[in-house]
């Protein structure tokens, strides 16, 4: 298949590569960094779950998966770091003051994979640390930097969402409901 607005030499094998680069570098974060850490993987709602869990039981692996049935916030709030490919779950993440670091410049070549439509191309990416190798990463998260989002992230998360910064979604719907039918 073709994605609209996106170049005649992107198709689907590029949207599995950039999922399929994404995953190893994330596997090889957490074999680079060892047992020194805690890891909690948050799949994406269209992941199987499942599968996770089998990889880690036959690895052995010391990673625990987020509870499905609870909010991506309630995640949010049992993490320190929070690593990953480029997703829209970056702004709910700078929402609730968490400062992501995005794996997408790792893989050079990755690039080349990406489609138009793609959450790579999103402009709240420029807000973010987004190192430029493994070892930067690694340095870091052993070093344990802090890392904020560049000033004017607010003005782009208002732009494009309306959201109160720091509300919840469930507080944001109350506060609808109250407004529009009490």
């Amino acid at each position: 298949p073709r994605w609209e607005n996106s170049g005649e030499d992107i198709d689907v094998e590029d949207l599995l590569y950039t999922e399929l680069i994404d995953f190893r570098l994330i596997l090889t974060i957490i074999f680079t960094l060892g047992n020194n850490y805690k890891y909690k993987i948050r799949p994406h709602p269209r992941e199987d779950r499942v599968q996770w869990q089998k990889l880690i039981k036959k690895n052995n692996l010391n990673i625990e998966i987020s509870n499905w049935h609870h909010p991506f916030t309630s995640w949010l709030s049992e993490v320190d770091s929070i690593i990953c490919p480029p997703s829209t779950s970056i702004y709910d993440m700078l929402c609730h003051n968490h400062h992501p670091i995005c794996i997408d410049k790792i893989i050079k070549k990755r690039k080349n994979h990406i489609l138009k439509e793609s959450d790579d191309n999103n402009q709240i990416l420029e807000y973010v640390c987004r190192p430029d190798s493994l070892e930067e990463l690694i340095n870091i998260i052993k070093l344990n930097k802090v890392t904020t989002a560049k000033e004017g992230f607010k003005k782009v998360i208002d732009s494009q969402i309306k959201s109160n910064m720091g509300d919840d979604s469930i507080s944001n719907i109350l506060k609808v409901l109250r407004e529009n039918i009490i």
